[in-house]
């Protein structure tokens, strides 16, 4: 279950509608198997990113280009990362204070959308 459908079940939205008894073992959504799964999606949106500009560009993001992440979540934060291993200069856009010191920490670059988009050669987003 999403962390959305795992809202909806706590509030009890899904179920006024149902009759039938239900048994609610659990979810995904705040378990360790779903952190692998946000890391992992992380990893691949950016390397699929990099496949694309590969394939269509003849240029990748480890040839110097500037990424931009829009949300420094848990996905958001894993395609920064990723991005960083292939490239010097990554920025990150994020609206939520803490996630945005997070990053910093990190050493990311800090940037409004409208600054990261001006710098950036790769936008990725990773907004919820």
């Amino acid at each position: 279950d999403t962390e959305n459908g795992l809202q909806d079940y706590e509030g009890h939205k899904i179920l006024q509608h149902i009759s039938d008894p239900i048994i609610f073992f659990g979810s995904i959504a705040r378990s360790e198997l779903k952190k692998c799964e946000d890391y992992n999606v992380g990893r691949a949106i950016t390397e699929a990113t990099d496949a694309e500009l590969r394939a269509h560009f003849s240029t990748y993001i480890g040839n110097g280009l500037v990424v931009a992440v829009l949300g420094f979540g848990k996905i958001g934060s894993a395609a920064a990362q990723c991005a960083a291993q292939k490239t010097r200069r990554v920025i990150v856009v994020e609206i939520d204070r803490l996630r945005l010191s997070l990053a910093a920490a990190q050493s990311f670059e800090i940037m409004n959308l409208d600054q990261a988009l001006e710098c950036a050669d790769v936008v990725i987003s990773c907004t919820g």
